[in-house]
């Protein structure tokens, strides 16, 4: 007589405490980032802010970076319960909005510091993503 076995795999559901090493390291990147811009390569980051130029601190990217991983994660954690399609949904979404915050970096006030704003953005999206798709496919 054949025994039925039943394996149950339990996946724990994910809490916002995970994502604080993943938003750690985006803005750890970031900061590297924005070192070898100002410090290293001695690039002024500013931006036209109204008639007015705003300057791009260490501290406001390091913020941001938080900020945008905590969404990130947020958007995921909404979908992931609701659709099967979660993960490809959420990587559309986050490749257009990353691709349409390029567009900040259009009011620089420098080639230079477009650039390294534009490198900025790369790595904040590029840690946000892989990080929080290989952190979900082990979930």
């Amino acid at each position: 007589m054949a025994q039925q076995v039943e394996e149950r795999v339990e996946v724990r559901a994910r809490r916002w405490r995970d994502d604080w090493p993943l938003a750690a390291a985006a803005a750890v990147a970031a900061a590297v980032d924005w070192v070898a811009a100002t410090q290293l390569a001695g690039v002024d980051l500013a931006v036209g802010s109204g008639s007015g130029t705003q300057h791009i601190g260490v501290a406001s990217v390091i913020v941001c970076a938080i900020v945008v991983t905590l969404a990130a994660s947020g958007l995921l954690r909404f979908l992931e319960p609701r659709t099967a399609h979660a993960r490809t949904i959420w990587t559309a979404t986050a490749v257009t909005v990353g691709l349409l915050s390029l567009a900040g970096p259009l009011g620089a006030s420098s080639l230079q510091a477009g650039l390294a704003l534009v490198s900025l953005h790369a790595v904040v999206g590029s840690v946000v993503l892989v990080g929080l798709l290989r952190s979900r496919s082990c979930a």
